[in-house]
């Protein structure tokens, strides 16, 4: 049974596989390059066993060597690994996700940053009226209010306001 290989890179003139299970095996790499070489089907084949990669280049194209039925003796592509997203991603993803069942659970009339200024601002209410009027709380909530209200503007919603 021929190695599992994955795409590590690809253009339309070169390609990098990785075959991480033939690793350090200087004789697997030599044979395969000596056949991707054969009948001038690729221009150029470098090979290094200590990363277990191969890159081929072919002016024609590499379509051939990622090729199942062209390549299946000497590896066997497997599907490509998702990428990872950072947490920041995920994190924007998930309040996106979020602000889409509020709106649709309020018809439209609340998102994340509306409430997040509507709490702002009734924490500001709520410092003043406990005369908590020397802490900064009550004004910095009105001025995050302030600045969630300026970046919020979205003139394709009615009102454009929120």
């Amino acid at each position: 049974m021929a190695p599992e290989a994955h795409i590590a890179h690809r253009t339309a003139h070169r390609l990098r596989i990785r075959i991480p299970s033939r690793k350090g095996d200087s004789g697997y790499f030599a044979g395969l390059q000596a056949v991707l070489l054969e009948g001038g089907r690729a221009e150029r084949v470098e090979v290094n066993p200590l990363t277990a990669s191969v890159l081929i280049e072919a002016s024609g194209g590499v379509d051939e060597f990622a090729d199942p039925a062209a390549t299946s003796q000497w590896y066997t592509l497997r599907a490509a690994t998702p990428r990872a997203f950072p947490l920041s991603s995920k994190v924007v993803h998930g309040f996106r996700v979020v602000d889409a069942q509020i709106e649709q659970l309020t018809g439209g009339e609340l998102d994340i940053p509306s409430i997040a200024l509507l709490g702002l601002i009734c924490s500001g209410i709520y410092q003043i009226s406990i005369g908590n009027f020397a802490a900064p709380a009550w004004y910095t909530a009105f001025w995050y209010a302030a600045s969630i209200a300026a970046k919020t503007d979205k003139p394709d919603k009615p009102g454009g306001f929120m």
